[in-house]
């Protein structure tokens, strides 16, 4: 098949090789299931190896003939995602990103399939990276751009959608958990988000769902981006009663009123006023609030502001990093 592609004016064979690599890793992925998790890696790596070589020549052909070589360059991107990410080799995935570089421009032309599981792919690929902001954008276009048609495709998008939204503090309507079947996995982490109970988040995720969420990928990055959302709730949810009632004055949480509520929150009493000072100063640091410690007084003084010194979680600058460790 690569030999043929390799031709000039080959473009007709675009429709052919979409068949045969298709049933092609189909067919490495039974065979792997069939022979044992050790065995199924070494016959993904041929099928890697086989997809490679036509992909390369899609995204460097620069003819203008129709069909066009090029017709094949997304989809054959998609596998090779999917492959790598079978493999574990996540790196990998960055070389193709830039190999498509070239034709991201034309991304709009393509089939809306191939658009769809790219913007999908590329919003994993961030979501790996801990680019969350960048992964909920992608994930977002693919989630919109598949139809409700495909929703076993749909919902795939949607958890990873719904993993990255977390931590953005952009919690959806349950009826949306409940159509697609993940009430039971994510209802508990919304819950306990929105309460900023921090005993609750932990327990949804080292319970009966972790290795789910262990499997996708998204384990780590929950527990640690999105249990920040967590403390920032806890210490939200003193305002009502806590802040300052004078005008001119900006609006004061007492470290004291903070470490009552963690140690119920957690249901862990060994919490000291020094673990509400480093709370703060990192909730502080990272932006999730806006204001300054008063240490005479082991006071959080908060910004005055309509959102009284509680910006958008979505508005908060996340940091990157690499999610290892987990099972693919």
């Amino acid at each position: 098949a690569a030999k043929i592609f390799q031709q000039r004016k080959s473009g007709w064979f675009v429709p052919v090789l979409h068949k045969l690599t298709t049933r092609l890793v189909a067919l490495a992925a039974r065979v792997g299931d069939h022979l044992g998790l050790s065995k199924r890696g070494k016959y993904i790596e041929t099928v890697t190896r086989v997809i490679i070589p036509p992909f390369g020549l899609a995204a460097a052909d620069r003819g203008t003939d129709i069909p066009d070589k090029r017709d094949a360059t997304f989809f054959l991107a998609n596998l090779l995602f999917k492959l790598y990410y079978d493999l574990d080799n996540i790196r990998l995935c960055d070389t193709i990103l830039k190999n498509l570089e070239k034709q991201l421009p034309r991304l709009l032309e393509f089939p809306r399939a191939d658009q769809t599981m790219f913007h999908f792919w590329r919003g994993r690929i961030y979501l790996t990276q801990l680019r969350i902001r960048q992964a909920h954008d992608e994930l977002a276009l693919a989630f919109d751009m598949c139809t409700n048609a495909n929703y076993k495709t749909k919902r795939i998008i949607f958890i990873y959608l719904l993993s990255t939204s977390i931590p953005l503090g952009r919690l959806p309507h349950p009826s949306l958990l409940g159509y697609f079947s993940l009430s039971t996995q994510f209802s508990p982490l919304i819950h306990a988000t929105r309460l900023g109970d921090i005993a609750a988040y932990r327990s949804a995720l080292s319970g009966t769902w972790r290795s789910w969420f262990a499997r996708r990928g998204v384990w780590m990055m929950l527990k640690e981006k999105g249990e920040v959302v967590v403390w920032r709730s806890l210490v939200r949810r003193r305002m009502p009663t806590m802040f300052s009632t004078s005008v001119k004055a900006p609006p004061t949480v007492m470290f004291t009123d903070i470490l009552t509520a963690l140690h119920v929150s957690s249901k862990d009493s060994t919490y000291t006023m020094n673990d509400v000072e480093s709370m703060c100063c990192s909730l502080l640091d990272q932006g999730y609030i806006k204001g300054y410690i008063l240490h005479s007084r082991s006071t959080l003084v908060l910004q005055k502001s309509d959102a009284l010194g509680f910006p958008p979680p979505s508005s908060v600058s996340i940091d990157s990093g690499t999610v290892d460790g987990e099972d693919e």
